[in-house]
């Protein structure tokens, strides 16, 4: 059987595509899947994600469901956002907020912040805003936004078929 010296380079660049779609597949956990698995810290503290509803009635509706998500899969306890330093309680366009937080390992804790921003053409965004501080003060991005994003993006994406 000939060799083909071509092939060799071919299949290089196919592995490690083929490896690079598996890691980024997997970076994020999926639907129901335990958020503490995978642990990947997000770049950035925020993710906006756009309504797919232009209702504010609708919107709310749809943070009911993300917001649930939050207390049920990730163990979050909401709070009611009067103490605290909250990024999205001094944001003008704010229709509505809502402030969750968890202590991690360590003495870490964990705030997750879901915001519904009203878009100047009108329509709604929603704005997750999460950090993991410790008990030395530095601060990081909360890393269950990657699943938060995750999930939402999912939710969005089936409405949008739906409508």
């Amino acid at each position: 059987m000939p060799r083909c010296p071509q092939i060799r380079p071919f299949i290089e660049v196919l592995c490690k595509s083929v490896l690079v779609c598996l890691v980024a597949i997997h970076s994020c956990p999926l639907y129901g899947q335990d958020a503490a698995v995978t642990q990947q810290t997000p770049t950035y503290p925020a993710v906006t994600l756009k309504s797919p509803y232009r209702s504010l009635a609708k919107t709310r509706q749809l943070l009911d469901t993300l917001t649930n998500q939050i207390a049920l899969y990730l163990n979050y306890n909401e709070l009611d956002g009067s103490s605290g330093n909250w990024k999205s309680s001094d944001l003008s366009g704010v229709e509505t907020a809502r402030y969750y937080a968890k202590s991690g390992a360590a003495g870490a804790q964990r705030t997750t912040e879901i915001a519904i921003l009203s878009r100047p053409q009108g329509g709604y965004d929603l704005v997750f805003y999460g950090q993991e501080t410790y008990s030395n003060g530095s601060k990081l991005p909360n890393p269950d936004l990657a699943y938060l994003q995750s999930f939402a993006q999912s939710q969005v994406s089936s409405i949008e078929a739906e409508l």
